[in-house]
């Protein structure tokens, strides 16, 4: 056998071969690397989309359960339910708004971030006025006078905060009271009294009641006074004619004040008369003229008076935080029972204001002894000043607080800690600046509440209180109490990146037929109107009201068969394919298909038209854009930001208000 060989068996053979080792080529290992990364890119590129989609489904997730936890709070609050959330608008109301118009109110948006109407006219911010913050001015939420509490200063009171949000200081809270009883008779023996409006009658109502006129031109209304001063509010619909041409418009919270006067002989006391159009000529373009007023519209409520002390009028309120909403009533409401429109009940307050910005979040809680003083809010990655918004400008804080408190917060900054029961702020830090009372983990969303004195069982925490009708200031004494985190009643405002925002929509309590084209709170019955037209079987509604649900208490309508009526029939508020008109509504064709028309010669032919649902929707867009100096490519980028808006909505029935 020779060195280096070997035999291999075949077929029974063994023949000689030679062994020999051969290595791999550079080629073969470049083409293996090739391979090799071309396969890692592949999989890495699922990897991002992977990601992205779980973080939008966990997104999608966290605001569906935003949204139903919302909804399942507003249940709770009973008659502190809105009567109507309007939509806001350079003009103020807006009527032409949807609840689908997330894009700006205004059609310019300049370099600094503000909207601009077509005269140059500034609006406010963009934010303000696009997304969900289109619709946040809330009418009629009303409160029940909370018990009497000693608060700052030594001051005794019955705090009240509105119940959806911060409000927009720059659109003033009205303080409403009850609602007075209409009466369209006036009384046969009503004798002036001296050289003022006030007029005496032995048909009196008591101090919740009041006559109205109708006229030819305006109206007049008469109001009960009294031993003291007082003051009204007055809202309803009126028709304005200015060169021929007439238009609606809604009065809304117009103020009248009516003077002590002298008892009459009977111990009564007399009515003061009010020229609705004198009232409403400082709200008048120049040429306008106010003619009819529409009397189903018209309400009148006995308003509160803000002060500085209070005296013996119960219808007294002091600010105790106007950026919170923090209203302080006069103890000596407390108990009253009055003869309201809506029947015998307790003086209670209604409020219209407008929600600062649906963007800062509300999350009301109170913890036990077994949660360690631990709190989970439902979302994380918290907003900071030093961190740009969806523009790319910084975002300010949420809460404008007195330099002198500034140490008491954490740099959260988009963060604030409400006590329910004082309204005061829960200090976050000592005022030594440094030790804490609340850590904060922005990122996750987590509040852990520090003990602050552990000879007193249970976790303690520090409340600030701004003294009662003083404003924020640097020198401003605030006061400091001590209390027990367990069942303490608290609520968090802050502000999450990505623009989050949940938004409560809400339709009118109650709507008024219009004869000409509605407006908030009206409908139109098509045909009605020769000059207008419409669908002879449709209620139309403002366009504001669209995807709204209502509760029509009566319907009478005919079909070939004569006439039939509907009761308690339940309806959704939409756009219709080739309407004669083009506003949303509703049809009686769907509740019976043989339906031709309304009844007429019934007076009305539709009643008891209410809105018969809430809504909740959570929003949020991850999206940015960036300012520059030319103002038509701004409002293209804002626009072009806008369609990144994700959504979740829960639309609850429920019925709030009308008389």
């Amino acid at each position: 056998m020779k060195k280096g060989s070997v035999y291999l068996p075949i077929a029974g053979r063994s023949l000689p071969g030679r062994l020999t080792r051969r290595g791999t080529t550079l080629v073969e290992v470049l083409v293996v690397i090739v391979i090799l990364l071309i396969g890692i890119l592949a999989v890495l590129q699922i990897f991002p989309k992977g990601f992205l989609i779980l973080s939008q489904a966990r997104k999608s997730a966290q605001s569906a359960a935003m949204a139903r936890d919302v909804s399942e709070r507003l249940k709770t609050l009973g008659d502190s339910i809105p009567d109507q959330i309007v939509a806001v608008g350079p003009l103020g109301y807006d009527p032409n708004a949807t609840v689908d118009d997330l894009g700006p109110a205004a059609p310019v948006i300049n370099s600094s971030g503000n909207l601009e109407t077509a005269d140059g006219t500034v609006v406010g911010p963009w934010a303000l006025f696009t997304g969900a913050n289109r619709f946040r001015r809330v009418i009629g939420e009303k409160h029940t006078i909370s018990s009497p509490r000693l608060l700052q200063g030594g001051i005794t009171g019955c705090p009240v905060l509105p119940s959806l949000g911060m409000v927009d200081t720059l659109d003033p809270i009205v303080v409403n009271g009850p609602e007075l009883n209409r009466n369209l008779s006036l009384p046969n023996d009503l004798t002036r009294v001296g050289v003022t409006d006030f007029y005496a009658t032995a048909f009196t109502f008591g101090g919740f009641d009041y006559f109205a006129q109708p006229a030819v031109s305006g109206a007049n209304i008469f109001l009960p006074s009294g031993a003291t001063a007082r003051r009204y509010t007055t809202s309803f619909y009126g028709f304005v004619e200015r060169g021929g041409v007439v238009s609606k418009r809604y009065f809304r919270s117009l103020s009248v004040n009516v003077t002590a006067a002298p008892a009459n002989p009977d111990g009564s006391y007399p009515l003061l008369r009010v020229d609705l159009a004198a009232l409403v000529s400082g709200s008048l373009l120049a040429g306008e003229t106010l003619g009819e007023i529409s009397f189903d519209s018209l309400k009148v409520f006995r308003a509160f008076n803000a002060v500085s002390a209070f005296g013996d009028d119960p219808f007294e309120y002091m600010v105790g935080d106007a950026g919170l909403g923090l209203l302080v009533f006069n103890p000596n409401g407390r108990g009253i029972t009055i003869n309201s429109a809506r029947g015998r009940e307790p003086l209670s307050v209604s409020l219209d204001y407008t929600v600062r910005d649906w963007r800062i979040l509300l999350e009301a809680f109170r913890l036990t002894e077994a949660d360690g003083g631990e709190y989970k809010l439902p979302l994380g990655n918290l907003k900071t000043n030093s961190l740009p918004g969806a523009d790319g400008s910084l975002s300010p804080g949420i809460y404008a607080e007195g330099t002198g408190f500034r140490t008491q917060l954490t740099t959260a900054d988009h963060f604030v800690l409400v006590d329910e029961t004082t309204g005061g702020i829960v200090c976050e830090r000592d005022p030594d600046g440094v030790t804490p009372y609340v850590r904060i983990d922005k990122s996750l969303g987590l509040l852990d509440f520090v003990d602050m004195d552990a000879t007193i069982p249970g976790i303690q925490i520090q409340i600030a209180s701004l003294p009662i009708g003083q404003p924020h200031s640097a020198t401003a004494a605030y006061t400091y109490q001590r209390v027990s985190l367990a069942g303490r009643p608290l609520r968090a405002y802050y502000a999450s990146k990505d623009e989050w925002a949940v938004q409560v929509l809400k339709p009118a309590a109650q709507y008024f037929q219009s004869p000409i084209l509605p407006i908030g709170g009206e409908f139109y019955l098509g045909q009605s109107n020769g000059t207008i037209g419409g669908a002879a079987t449709r209620i139309y509604f403002a366009r504001s009201d669209a995807n709204q649900k209502v509760t029509i208490g009566e319907l009478n309508y005919t079909t070939a068969g004569g006439r039939q009526q509907a009761f308690g029939k339940d309806f959704v508020i939409r756009f219709r394919a080739g309407d004669p008109i083009g506003l949303p509504s509703v049809d009686i064709t769907d509740v019976d298909s043989a339906a031709t028309g309304f009844y007429l010669p019934a007076a009305p032919p539709v009643k008891g038209v209410k809105g018969a649902s809430i809504t909740v929707r959570s929003m949020w867009n991850p999206d940015f854009f960036t300012l520059g100096a030319q103002n038509a490519q701004n409002i293209a980028a804002l626009e072009r930001w806008g369609r990144g808006w994700r959504r979740n909505t829960v639309q609850t029935f429920i019925e709030r208000g009308g008389n």
